[in-house]
């Protein structure tokens, strides 16, 4: 179950900007090149914003960064590969991320996390960008990330998900609240995906306290 969302209401605004929101990072080292393949995740949401149409770039951009970017290596990656972005359009976590997503009409993340999750729950219009789908994901949830694919929620592929934006934003809420989309959410949170309430709480509440006896 996701308690996350418990009590959450949806926050959907037909109006709003684009949320772009990228991967946080960290500057431990790692046995193996994990840093070539962020730099490209980040690479993406750049050209992204570049193929973006007028009427997509009127509504205002705003690129969500982790306060990990306002380290030495953070502000040089910023420098480097987020060229298109103005300062203006870039926001660390002085803003919490519920409260740009409800100023926001679609949220684009660069890569797959938990806050996903909360806003398929919360019906909350969502793009995934990965660089490469079976490196990313997991051969044990292939088959429901395939749904998303299928319903042109997740991308693998810079062009195609820059052009569904471009094609859909006038009327995101046509696109998301379609029966192939809507069917696609619903059968990847079945069993996977579960928002919690009060029963629920209270059972796991109680198994617990079973646990602890």
């Amino acid at each position: 179950f996701n308690f996350k969302v418990f009590k959450e209401k949806k926050r959907i605004n037909n109006k709003g900007k684009l949320l772009i929101i990228s991967k946080p990072f960290n500057d431990r080292f790692y046995p193996h090149d994990t840093f070539s393949e962020f730099s490209n995740l980040l690479a993406n949401m750049n050209t992204l914003k570049q193929k973006l149409k007028k009427n997509v770039l009127d509504s205002k951009i705003q690129l969500k960064l982790s306060n990990d970017y306002k380290s030495d290596l953070g502000i040089y990656l910023r420098k480097k590969i987020f060229k298109n972005f103005e300062n203006s359009e870039i926001c660390y976590e002085e803003k919490n991320l519920n409260e740009l997503i409800s100023e926001s009409r679609l949220c684009v993340f660069s890569y797959d996390g938990t806050s996903i999750l909360e806003n398929f729950l919360l019906n909350i219009p969502t793009v995934i960008v990965v660089n490469n789908f079976d490196y990313n994901i997991r051969d044990e949830f292939k088959e429901k990330y395939l749904m998303l694919k299928k319903a042109n929620i997740l991308f693998d592929n810079i062009v195609d998900s820059s052009n569904h934006i471009n094609a859909n934003w006038d009327n995101i809420s046509k696109w998301w609240f379609s029966e192939k989309t809507q069917t696609s959410i619903k059968a990847f949170n079945k069993d996977f995906n579960l928002k919690g309430d009060f029963k629920s709480l209270v059972e796991l509440k109680n198994k617990i306290k079973n646990f602890k006896k």
